[in-house]
């Protein structure tokens, strides 16, 4: 295939989807000095090559024939590709110039390139040694695709500690890649789109230059950022305080947040929580002004978030909860406990404060004694290495109504001295109750199947619009601990939602995720919550899915027009 690269031109596309590409430069430029002919190669590589591009800025005058020679290969071994980039305008650095320093112009051009080209939702994350350079790495891969309405930047306590706050690495990104309103907060470990030579040795291989697949960098130095092209939102900050009297009550953004309640037009929120928040009281709030709001988030390290608007001075909050209010962009949350349920589902039938006393009419221990008494090897050898955990149904539930995934995950903290278990605050006599073990084999097949119905859910509801990317907030103990290798939750994704949107994932390792039990769509503002509608709750040991999705746009007055003159 042969690509003509003008001025006149936003860029030249050489496609090759899932097969290796070669793209050679082949001067001279037309009109050109002799020194234009020099070669100067940027070779990337990576898997089933979709753009390779020169924009004006790398190839400022006259035209440039691009060559590419595409081979097709029907190998199981993994697919490589490389693409090589001539261009003499990289000749402005000099001969001096580093050979990093020539190829980090080079990338930034190539990803202006193909940034508009990669949908309304894009993500980055970088591995790179210093806040700085890593700041540097995710530019370089998303600068050119703005203006941008919202970023997410999650960033790992290293680079916190050593950039001394947020407020320098958001104000930098907010800057340099044109976003309007940009949440920062600090994290455990960070989730996105590899960008930059150290992460993307880091995620192995697979995936092109600009599209690498998403890796998880569990801790250490790291810097993941998304970013939403398209998206109307209200960012605020909520916390929890106390009256004069000394009653608890909410502070922050309360207007705001009651405003838009008002208002009736928020499709979704985006939840990032500081370690100290009071969480049950938080969401709770949230319930009660947004009942039909699908919610998700996090639980962020130490350290607080910050929120940048265009315009105004950057907040730094904490001791409570930031987040979007989105009103054209919706939330689909896929919860994955990473559980299997052992034994039959019973109910609470007795309980104090945060002790669960009895299961089913028996004594707890009495029900796990009987639960173990009835189990293969395997089972109990699970049991005895302290995978155990209880799942709770929703209050009014019937028990037998529970499908697998859509259990509240608790662990138990202990057992008292007259049998009973410690499971933490908001038990109610006969709400459903179900043992469950917790394992790498059990966390994939729930991962597999939370997403088959997923995608199955979707077909029922009949979902015209297309998932952009996905937020994922996953807990510091998945990962290479919970499955023996790295990236299997944030790759899973791509099975779902296909090889375009599903690399686009962006989020963190959290000390808790937040977010529903089970599937949870929209349900329209008009809809009326039932005794046992699911509110948000606080997950462990969990992976939160939010699957963004564009809201449709309503019919214009003609194609109304138009529908109804065909009908008729």
């Amino acid at each position: 295939h042969i690509a003509m690269v003008t001025q006149s031109m936003a860029l030249a596309r050489v496609l090759a989807h899932q097969v290796p590409v070669v793209v050679h430069f082949a001067g001279p430029i037309p009109g050109g000095s002799s020194s234009d002919a020099v070669p100067e190669r940027l070779v990337l590589s990576g898997r089933g090559t979709r753009v390779a591009a020169m924009l004006p800025a790398v190839a400022p005058a006259g035209v440039v024939a691009v060559a590419a020679v595409v081979a097709r290969q029907r190998s199981s071994r993994p697919r490589r590709s490389t693409v090589a980039l001539a261009s003499p305008s990289l000749r402005r650095f000099g001969s001096r110039a580093t050979a990093p320093a020539r190829a980090a112009a080079a990338r930034t051009a190539l990803s202006a390139a193909a940034g508009s080209d990669r949908g309304d939702f894009v993500t980055a994350c970088s591995t790179a040694a210093s806040w700085r350079d890593a700041v540097a790495d995710i530019v370089a891969e998303l600068s050119g695709g703005g203006p941008y309405e919202a970023g997410f930047a999650f960033v790992g306590e290293d680079h916190r500690q050593s950039a001394e706050g947020l407020l320098p690495i958001i104000s930098r990104l907010q800057t340099r890649l044109g976003v309007r309103t940009f949440i920062c907060c600090s994290c455990y470990g960070a989730v996105g789109q590899a960008a930059g030579e150290s992460a993307v040795a880091f995620g192995g291989t697979g995936g092109v230059y600009g599209d690498w697949p998403p890796i998880e960098v569990e801790k250490g130095v790291v810097l993941s950022v998304g970013l939403l092209r398209k998206a109307t939102v209200v960012p605020f900050f909520l916390g929890s305080g106390a009256t004069a009297s000394g009653l608890p009550a909410m502070v922050g953004d309360l207007s705001l947040i009651n405003q838009k309640a008002a208002d009736g037009d928020v499709r979704s929120i985006l939840v990032f929580a500081d370690p100290s928040a009071k969480m049950e009281q938080l969401l709770s709030s949230l319930d009660a002004s947004f009942p039909n709001v699908v919610k998700a988030g996090g639980i962020c390290a130490a350290g607080g978030m910050a929120i940048a608007e265009e315009g105004k001075v950057v907040r730094e909050v904490s001791g409570g909860i930031a987040g979007f209010m989105l009103s054209d962009v919706e939330v689909h949350t896929v919860v994955c406990q990473g559980c299997c349920g052992i034994g039959p589902a019973s109910t609470v039938s007795e309980v104090d404060g945060p002790r669960l006393i009895g299961i089913g009419g028996q004594r707890a221990s009495e029900a796990l004694q009987l639960l173990f008494a009835e189990s293969d090897e395997e089972t109990r050898a699970k049991i005895f290495q302290q995978f155990l955990c209880m799942g709770l149904g929703r209050p009014g539930e019937d028990e037998n109504d529970v499908g697998d995934g859509d259990w509240l995950i608790r662990g138990i903290g202990g057992i008292t001295g007259d049998g009973g278990f410690l499971i933490g605050s908001g038990l109610q006599i006969g709400q459903p109750l179900r043992f469950h073990v917790r394992d790498g084999p059990s966390a994939e097949k729930d991962l597999t199947w939370m997403f088959k119905r997923y995608q199955l859910e979707r077909s029922f509801q009949g979902s015209s619009q297309t998932p952009i990317g996905c937020l994922l907030f996953s807990c510091a103990g998945r990962g290479e601990a919970l499955f023996g290798r790295r990236n299997v939750d944030s790759r899973a994704v791509a099975a779902t939602l296909g090889d375009e949107a599903g690399v686009r994932v962006a989020g963190m390792f959290c000390g808790g995720e937040l977010g529903a039990t089970g599937l949870t769509f929209p349900r329209g503002p008009s809809a009326v919550p039932s005794e046992t509608s699911r509110g948000a709750a606080l997950h462990t040991f969990t992976a939160v899915f939010a699957v963004l999705v564009p809201v449709a746009a309503p019919p214009t007055a003609a194609a109304e027009a138009q529908q109804s003159c065909e009908g008729g």
